[in-house]
Formats: C-alpha cells, structure tokens, sequence
C-alpha cells in the first residue's frame, strides 16, 4: 500500500508539478513569441533563437519543484521544438524577397477582407504572395484569377506606421511585399469553394443587421468586420473572434480535401 501511494503521488507530481508535464505547448509558444519580439527590436536572428531557449529553459526551472526523472526525454524534446520553430519564424521574417519593383502577371485572388474604407487583397503570383489595398468598388472576388500591373514596395514597421507593424501582419500570412495596383482586371470566375462562401457573406451581410451579420460573419467564415472589431478591441475580448475563424478556417480546409476527392 505504502509503494502504491507513493506511486501515485509521483504520477500526481509528474502530471501537474513541471511545466513540461503540464503544458508543453505553451512552452513552445513562449519561446515563439520571444523570438519574435526580440527579432522585431532589432535584435540578430541567433541571438534571439537563443534568447528564447534561454526564457524556455528558465520558465522549466522556475516551474519545477524537485526533477522527475522520467521527464529528461519529453524537456529535450520540448526545447528542441522551441529551437526549431523560432528559428524557422525568424527565418521567414528576415528572409529576403527577391520581387521585382514592378509587376505585370497574373494572379490568383486568396483573400478579401476589410481593411478600413478598403479592402486588403492578397495576392498569389509567380512572385510569391503580395498584399495590395484597394477601394470596395474595385475589389475583385475572393478566389477569381486577375491580371494585375503595379508597383511593389516593402512593408511598413511598427515606429513607421503608429504602431501598427504591418511586416510582421502581412508576413505571417506569408506575404513578401505589398504592391500599388495600377491595375486589376478579373479575368475568371472563382472556384466553387469560393462562389460559395461569397453567396454566404452577401445573403449573411444584406439580410441580418450589422452587429449580428459580423457576429456570423465570424462564426461561420471567419471573417471580422471593422466596426466588430473596434467593439472588441475596446473591450479587450478580439481574440474570441480569432479563435472561433480559426477553427473553421481548419473545418474548411478539411472539407476543401474531402471534396476533392470525392470529384
């Protein structure tokens, strides 16, 4: 009885006593956004990989009452995975874009969404991903194939840009540059997907009042409003927003796979 007790205790312990144990991911996470910060500030890409070990392995210690000796493994394995992932973030964020100063091509329309009294399109072209912002009346539809021709400049930084970091933005989502469009013709229609979920936004958005139709807009598509967006970026609470975009964003994704081999 004594030996199961103590068993016990020390399951008890090694599920709830290390951060490792206990929440792994955030660890991960963590050392994520340390990177990034430190990277954003102008610190070098290795010094802040580093630095973000550092924090992790600190947060481990910090967290730890007494070692357990069958977490040496899963601790390894976490700051492994800290190291990598910041690494491949900072990576990606200072990666230098090789992307003309002017384009003519075509392009594939991936996204359309609010951006103040515009709309933020983003772009897929032999280039790589560009951003462009352009008036509602000459925004093309999510998922039609456009020709395009503009100029291309780099992307503004937070003490630029009020505090705003417009790079870091438009980088996660895998943009390199952003262009002025000096032209912007559709020259096919969107993909079924996407014919779709533009039926959906306009019957959602012309048939509901506009707090609710933001509200589903969110929900169902993923999408914010600005005017729901200043709500709850007032009240602290956006990320509920982000969070419920998220996952059906993945559900869609899925879907997306599934019906392709299906046809």
């Amino acid at each position: 009885m004594m030996q199961s007790g103590n068993l016990s205790q020390h399951k008890g312990f090694a599920s709830h006593g290390n951060p490792v144990s206990l929440a792994p991911a955030f660890i991960i996470l963590l050392g994520c956004c340390v990177a990034i910060y430190a990277n954003g500030l102008g610190v070098p890409p290795f010094v802040s990989v580093f630095a973000a070990f550092l924090l992790s392995v600190s947060w481990v210690f910090l967290g730890t009452e007494r070692a357990v000796s069958d977490s040496a493994i899963a601790l390894i394995l976490t700051l492994l995975l800290v190291t990598l992932c910041s690494s491949v973030l900072v990576y990606r964020i200072n990666k230098a874009s090789e992307v003309p100063s002017s384009i003519a091509s075509e392009a594939k329309v991936l996204v359309v969404r609010e951006w103040g009294r515009k709309q933020a399109l983003l772009l897929q072209t032999r280039h790589g991903r560009l951003a462009a912002y352009v008036s509602r009346d000459d925004a093309p539809r999510a998922g039609s194939l456009v020709r395009i021709r503009g100029a291309t400049f780099d992307f503004l930084r937070a003490d630029q840009n009020g505090g705003f970091d417009e790079f870091l933005f438009w980088k996660a989502k895998g943009a390199v540059k952003k262009i002025v469009l000096l032209e912007c013709l559709e020259l096919q229609n969107p993909g079924k997907l996407y014919r779709i979920r533009g039926f959906l936004k306009t019957r959602i958005t012309s048939s509901l009042p506009e707090r609710t139709s933001g509200y589903l807009l969110a929900l169902v598509l993923g999408e914010r409003t600005t005017e729901l967006t200043e709500v709850h970026k007032n009240a602290g609470t956006l990320h509920l927003l982000a969070v419920s975009g998220f996952h059906v964003a993945v559900l869609a994704g899925l879907a997306g796979v599934f019906l392709k081999k299906a046809g």
